[in-house]
């Protein structure tokens, strides 16, 4: 039975991306964003093998590197 909590953890608002499609939208190398997660940089969970990003967390990351004039 799912609780309150879970319904939210688990609801149809989450979407993860993958490391492949981050690095496309970046036009940087897979392992690059590889590197960024092991060093804390960009947050990241692991679901097997996979590891996937928050794409709400990616957002704020793309703003928090936004160069300020």
């Amino acid at each position: 039975m799912l609780t309150k909590y879970h319904k939210v953890l688990y609801s149809e608002y989450m979407e993860f991306l993958r490391t492949k499609q981050i690095a496309k939208i970046l036009n940087l190398r897979t392992i690059t964003i590889r590197r960024w997660i092991e060093k804390g940089i960009l947050p990241a969970y692991k679901f097997g093998t996979e590891l996937r990003i928050d794409k709400v967390e990616f957002e704020k990351f793309i703003k928090e590197r936004r160069i300020k004039s």
